[in-house]
């Protein structure tokens, strides 16, 4: 069985795939929020899900237990599902709000790169969030980038000059990026 499993054939319309993880650049969970309110907002279906067992230390993201109005425990682990959401416009999107694995980043890529194929998105939008310093009396600043120079002039962005340690969204960009995949991100502060 595939860690990469599908539970419904994706029929979207020119798609962009928007990707935010839990972990080192999701600040108070901002990234990850803002997927969720767009999964709320529009109906969806669930297209595909990754099997957390060989992508997790459970030490550090550990499952939790609830108990269901029935009584029964149900146990949640930690998950990234794929879900197509479809608005009143001239364009999907398919959406993943999940959490940063610890393992295994460059099969995890992999799998995020079969999903954008499969479903034949134009683009792959990742989120995220940094702590910063802004008052709340102002708009967050949002800052864009890309490594295709072609595409960061195209949409105004500024190409990344960050160096240092990465989260999986750093081997993403470099993964899609030489799959040929048009890639962005988008950080607030």
């Amino acid at each position: 069985m595939s860690e990469l499993q599908w539970h419904a054939e994706p029929r979207t319309d020119r798609p962009l795939v928007v990707l935010a993880f839990r972990g080192m650049f999701d600040a108070a969970g901002a990234a990850t929020a803002a997927v969720e309110f767009l999964r709320e907002r529009a109906p969806s279906t669930r297209l595909a899900s990754i099997d957390p067992e060989l992508l997790y230390d459970f030490t550090q993201e550990r499952p939790s237990v609830r108990v269901l109005p029935s009584g029964r425990r149900e146990i949640v682990w930690p998950e990234n599902e794929f879900h197509a959401l479809r608005f009143d416009s001239r364009r999907d999107l398919v959406v993943c709000s999940g959490v940063e694995p610890h393992l295994r980043w460059r099969t995890f890529g992999e799998h995020i790169l079969a999903v954008a194929r499969r479903c034949g998105a134009e683009m792959v939008v990742t989120l995220g969030a940094m702590v910063g310093v802004v008052p709340h009396t102002r708009p967050l600043p949002v800052t864009g980038s890309s490594t295709n120079a072609v595409l960061a002039r195209r949409l105004g962005l500024g190409s990344p000059s960050y160096e240092g340690p990465t989260g999986v969204i750093g081997t993403l960009h470099d993964l899609l990026d030489q799959a040929g995949v048009p890639v962005i991100s988008l950080r607030v502060a």
